[in-house]
C-alpha cells in the first residue's frame, strides 16, 4: 500500500522523546528514517517500562527507524553524515541552538550540500529569545506553562502529569509542518528551515486555549493561587518566547 511519505528520507539527530516522537510519526506515514545515535546511546533507552532488558519507551518512539552509531566529535563521522545529508530529504535535530553549527552540520552547511533539504530544529524554547540556550524537558514545559499548578489534590503541592504530554504533544507540531514542507516546498517556495519550540506549542495549543476552563475548575476546587498562575503563565511565557 502506498503511504504519504513513501519517498521521503529523514536523517534524525534527536534524542529523548519530543524529536524522536516526531520522526516516528513520519515513519508511520512511510518515511525512511535513519537515526544518528551517540556511542553512549539515546538516554530514552533507560526509560521504563522494560522488556527483556530493553526500554519499551525508546522502542516505541523510535519505531520503524534504522539506527547508526556515530561519535559526532570525530571528523570522520561528520563526513559520513554529510554523505547521508546529500541523499536525504529532511534533517531533524534536537540540540540546543548553535550545537549543529559547531559540529559543522548547521543549516547553511547542509543547504550547500543539499539545496533541497528541509532542516527542522526541535528545541525546548526555540532558536531565539531569552530562553533559547536553556535545555528543557517535559517537566519544565508542564511547570512553566502552568499545567502542574492545577494538577494535584486540594491543599497539596502541584503535581506533574503522569505522562510526558508536553513531549508527546510536540510530535504532531513538528511532523506535520516538516512533512508538508518536504512535500511542497519546491513548487511553493516555502521556507525550509523549520524552527519548533516544544514548550511554545504546548503552551499555545493546549493550555492557552484551555486556561480559562482550567482556572475556573481550580477556583471551584479552592485552588485560587493555582488558577491565577495558569492564566498568568500562559500569557506571559508564550509572549516572551
Amino acid at each position: 500500500m502506498e503511504m504519504m511519505l513513501d519517498d521521503v528520507k529523514i536523517l534524525d539527530f534527536t534524542t529523548n522523546v519530543a524529536g524522536p516522537g516526531a520522526s516516528a510519526m513520519a515513519s508511520d506515514f512511510g518515511a525512511k528514517v535513519i537515526k544518528i545515535e551517540s556511542q553512549s546511546g539515546d538516554s530514552a533507552r533507560t526509560y521504563a517500562p522494560f522488556m527483556d532488558g530493553k526500554g519499551m519507551t525508546h522502542a516505541w518512539i523510535n519505531r520503524g527507524k534504522k539506527s547508526v552509531v556515530m561519535n559526532l566529535k570525530d571528523p570522520r563521522a561528520i563526513e559520513v553524515c554529510k554523505k547521508l545529508i546529500k541523499e536525504a530529504d529532511v534533517l531533524v535535530e534536537g540540540f540546543r541552538p548553535g550545537v549543529m553549527d559547531r559540529l559543522g552540520l548547521g543549516y547553511d552547511v547542509c543547504k550547500e550540500i543539499n539545496p533541497g533539504l528541509v532542516y527542522c530544529s526541535v528545541s525546548a524554547f526555540g532558536q531565539t529569545g531569552p530562553y533559547a540556550q536553556r535545555p528543557g524537558f517535559d517537566l519544565l514545559g508542564q511547570a512553566l506553562s502552568g499545567m502542574i499548578s492545577v494538577n494535584g489534590e486540594k491543599g497539596g503541592h502541584p503535581i506533574k502529569h503522569g505522562v510526558t504530554i508536553a513531549d508527546y504533544f510536540a510530535g504532531p507540531n513538528h511532523t506535520l509542518p516538516t512533512s508538508g514542507t518536504a512535500r511542497f516546498s519546491s513548487p511553493l517556495g516555502v521556507d525550509d528551515f523549520i524552527k519548533r519550540s516544544s514548550f511554545l506549542y504546548y503552551s499555545q495549543d493546549v493550555l492557552a486555549e484551555a486556561a480559562p476552563r482550567i482556572a475556573e475548575s481550580a477556583r471551584r476546587e479552592g485552588l485560587e493561587g493555582h488558577a491565577r498562575s495558569v492564566l498568568i503563565r500562559c500569557e506571559s511565557e508564550t509572549k516572551e518566547m
